[in-house]
């Protein structure tokens, strides 16, 4: 992305158009403890040097709690309570893959 970026100040994008950005982020952590240590805030950073290259709209999805394991028997994880794990992966996970899809497309539509 580099090579898109002026070295004056301030920096401007030699990029030839604007150009939409959708990040999806998927993460073990439950959503309460998440936004508890700033974790919005801390990836957002991640985006603000493509918004200024590439100039256009950043949109992000955050799913929270996913798994971090295919099987949680096999690894010492008491951490996580199993059971409820497997029902968000169920009923909550689902809905956020159908909202990265909805994403996804409304990029590629606008």
């Amino acid at each position: 992305m580099f090579p898109y970026l002026t070295y004056s100040v301030p920096p401007q994008s030699l990029f030839p158009k604007k150009m939409d950005v959708g990040f999806i982020y998927t993460m073990n952590i439950p959503e309460d403890k998440a936004k508890e240590i700033g974790y919005e805030q801390q990836i957002s950073h991640h985006e603000m040097p493509l918004k200024m290259i590439l100039g256009g709209n950043i949109k992000s999805l955050y799913s929270f709690d996913t798994y971090q394991f295919k099987d949680y028997t096999k690894v010492v994880s008491d951490l996580f309570n199993v059971e409820q794990k497997a029902k968000r992966r169920e009923e909550v996970f689902p809905k956020d893959c159908k909202k990265a899809r909805e994403l996804g497309e409304n990029l590629v539509t606008t």
